[in-house]
């Protein structure tokens, strides 16, 4: 869609709206850079993801992201060689704990197929092998209940 008729439409407006509803600053950069598509399959995959979403918020409500960070800028410093400072690896730390607490109780809800941004190391969330869980999630299980310790 050109951004013309995207400014007809007053298309910012709608993810302005959007992005206010975020409470995560990773979410409102999200929102404010989606786009239309026109490819069924990306637009199947949004229906999925958008039924699913509903699907958490009625049986959970809301979703509390309190103790995560936006460690984007984080890892890029460390990328460029730049030592963090103990209250940084702490704000990681806590992002990391609470991420791993948010999957469990999401797992306990049910099986869930929305996959992941590529590049995070995670193909899918799953509660269910059949259904997509993480191989790498699958080895360390496998590691820990025949008392190997995991290496990568």
């Amino acid at each position: 869609m050109h951004e013309k008729h995207l400014e007809t439409l007053e298309f910012h407006k709608i993810l302005d709206r959007l992005a206010g509803h975020t409470t995560f600053s990773a979410g409102e950069v999200l929102a404010l850079a989606l786009r239309p598509s026109t490819d069924p399959v990306e637009i199947d995959m949004w229906q999925r993801e958008t039924t699913e979403a509903c699907r958490v918020l009625n049986t959970r409500g809301e979703v509390p992201l309190g103790g995560i960070h936006d460690v984007r800028p984080l890892v890029t410093n460390t990328m460029k060689g730049i030592v963090l400072t103990p209250e940084e690896l702490l704000d990681i730390h806590d992002t990391l704990v609470r991420g791993r607490s948010l999957r469990r109780s999401l797992g306990r809800m049910g099986s869930f197929s929305i996959p992941l941004k590529s590049g995070s190391g995670m193909a899918r969330t799953s509660s269910s092998p059949r259904k997509g869980q993480l191989a790498s999630t699958q080895a360390i299980n496998r590691n820990r209940s025949s008392g190997s310790t995991f290496t990568s």
